[in-house]
């Protein structure tokens, strides 16, 4: 009787009280070893009490009927068993998961791995480590040791400056660094100890492969959530140390940035947020820290950007467009027609990458995931079930294809198990790129023009404004976004500007030369020095739409001024 469960024994206690004939179906019920199987007694006991007092007499046919139902729910038990057991062995990895299908992979929560309040003084803001995740930050892939590198936070939800890893082998979280406790809020962009001050990071994020390092460039600092983010930050995975390129890029990197890496090259191709557009677009050499510019349109927009591996594209979603260029050669931009994809490309901050083994680019913002040919130049929308619910604030480059499992990593948040999803079957063994064609000897060309001190100028914009007494309207930009404001003054910190009836100042330091230049411009439409000086402040910048329109309309107010500047802004 030691074998036989509690649900027996209590049927035995009851059994007692029945003649004989019960008693001894009872004993051979317990005897055929039926007892001893949890699952089955718990259906069964009951059945054989209420067969017993129907048919007192029935024992065999009771028996024979129950010995036909426990075989039956056995083999089902085994079934059962056998397709949960084929079930895990088949995702174990999403390397071998089924084509497009979401796999979730269990105990995979950042959160297990995250800092604590209180422990690291100074860095919890409003809402905590979440907000590596879920206040408009990114993450980038370490394709060396397949894992996802995080770094986020800023404005007013998080200080903390610290990286988590998740490796995509081990499938488990790591914090690689702790964060910098009690940093200053000066906007510098650097702590004390020489690392980045914590901000959204949008998609400014990515590994720079032939250097082993991770790069970070523009987002919103904590806790003003100023546009102030604008030196380059590489982190070294081999001596986990932070350091800061020695000069600033020739741009003001602020909000809704993303960029893309290209391994052939060893060019970054960063499409920074300007003015509400993407027309600046910068390839960034890291090894010289080299900066240059092109141009891919003026349609606003804030999605994300790829580089497409086989034919040496930068794709970047702009404006509800499908903007192209070539890195690696000379062709002029294009802008692709694209079908069946409009409802994807109206999202803003989504996940975009390229899959070489399906030869295609991916996207994905919330349940669906979008598939575009880039030959057919055709959307597919794919909807398999098992799609975690989205961060709410973008996803930027928490959407990475994975190569060691071509699949791609999605995290959506602290509280989230991690998710992967699988366009193409298969374990995700990729040929290496092309190596770069070679090419033959050109003769060098001329060295770049010399950057411009505009210092000067920028004075004398602002001393127009200090000086100007009634109130204008006109477009600045503010946290990140074109805004129509009514310029109230200005005095030695800043400026002061009305933006849907809230009064809001503006440091010196946190305007764009082109929204001085613009605000000059309202304050003194015919003043010759101011338009002068703005002209050659919007020219230094490369705000080429700006300088023609500053140039036609001096050349309206003084020929003479309007000549000045042609000439001054000659060789620059």
């Amino acid at each position: 009787m030691r074998t036989v469960d509690c649900s027996v024994a209590y049927y035995l206690l009851y059994a007692s009280q029945m003649d004989a004939g019960r008693q001894k179906a009872c004993r051979n019920y317990s005897s055929h070893g039926i007892a001893q199987k949890n699952i089955t007694t718990r259906i069964f006991v009951p059945q054989v009490y209420r067969a017993l007092e129907a048919d007192p007499s029935g024992e065999s046919r009771m028996m024979a009927q129950l010995k036909n139902r426990l075989q039956m729910v056995l083999l089902i038990v085994l079934l059962c068993a056998q397709v949960l057991l084929g079930v895990a062995r088949a995702f174990d990895s999403p390397a071998n998961a089924p084509a497009n299908s979401w796999v979730e992979v269990p105990n995979t929560k950042m959160a297990s791995v995250a800092i604590t309040d209180g422990k690291f003084p100074g860095v919890w803001g409003i809402c905590g480590p979440h907000s590596v995740i879920s206040a408009w930050s990114g993450a980038a892939l370490d394709t060396k040791r397949s894992r996802l590198i995080l770094f986020g936070g800023g404005h007013a939800d998080y200080a903390g400056n610290e990286l988590y890893s998740f490796d995509i082998n081990a499938m488990k979280w790591e914090r690689l660094t702790d964060p910098f406790i009690n940093p200053k809020i000066d906007d510098s962009d650097e702590n004390a100890d020489g690392t980045p001050q914590s901000r959204h990071s949008y998609g400014g994020l990515a590994y720079l492969a032939h250097s082993d390092k991770f790069f970070a460039l523009g987002g919103s600092i904590y806790q003003s959530g100023h546009g102030s983010c604008t030196k380059v930050w590489t982190f070294d995975f081999a001596d986990k140390k932070w350091a800061r390129a020695k000069d600033k890029p020739p741009f003001g990197a602020a909000y809704d940035c993303t960029c893309a890496y290209d391994p052939v090259t060893k060019k970054l191709w960063y499409c920074n947020y300007n003015m509400g557009c993407w027309a600046e677009v910068y390839c960034y050499e890291s090894e010289g820290e080299k900066w240059s510019r092109i141009k891919m349109g003026e349609e606003p927009g804030y999605a994300g950007a790829t580089i497409d591996t086989k034919r040496g594209l930068l794709v970047a979603l702009s404006g509800g467009k499908v903007r192209v260029h070539d890195v690696r050669g000379s062709a002029p931009a294009q802008v692709w027609q694209t079908t069946g994809g409009d409802a994807f490309l109206k999202d803003r901050e989504v996940g975009f990458d390229y899959d070489p083994v399906a030869d295609k680019l991916v996207g994905w913002s919330a349940d669906k995931v979008y598939v575009l040919d880039p030959d057919k130049k055709e959307w597919t929308v794919n909807d398999p079930p098992g799609a975690p619910k989205p961060s709410g604030n973008g996803t930027f480059g928490r959407w990475r294809y994975v190569p060691s499992v071509n699949a791609f990593i999605l995290v959506t948040g602290i509280s989230t198990n991690v998710h992967f999803y699988k366009l193409t079957a298969g374990s995700g063994k990729v040929e290496p790129p092309p190596a770069a064609a070679p090419q033959a000897a050109k003769v060098a060309p001329p060295p770049p023009a010399p950057a411009r001190d505009v210092e000067p100028q920028r004075a004398a914009l602002r001393s127009v404004l200090q000086q100007q007494q009634a109130k204008v309207s006109a477009s600045i930009t503010v946290f990140g976004k074109a805004e129509s404001v009514s310029f109230t003054g200005a005095d030695e910190t800043g400026i002061k500007v009305v933006l849907d009836g809230n009064a809001l100042p503006l440091r010196w330091k946190d305007i764009q030369d082109a929204d001085l230049a613009n605000l000059a411009i309202a304050c003194q439409p015919e003043g010759a020095d101011a338009l002068l000086n703005a002209g050659i402040v919007a020219h230094a910048g490369h705000k080429d739409a700006l300088f023609d329109k500053i140039l036609t309309r001096l050349l309206k107010v003084n020929a003479d001024r309007a000549a000045s500047l042609r000439e001054a802004c000659k060789g620059y």
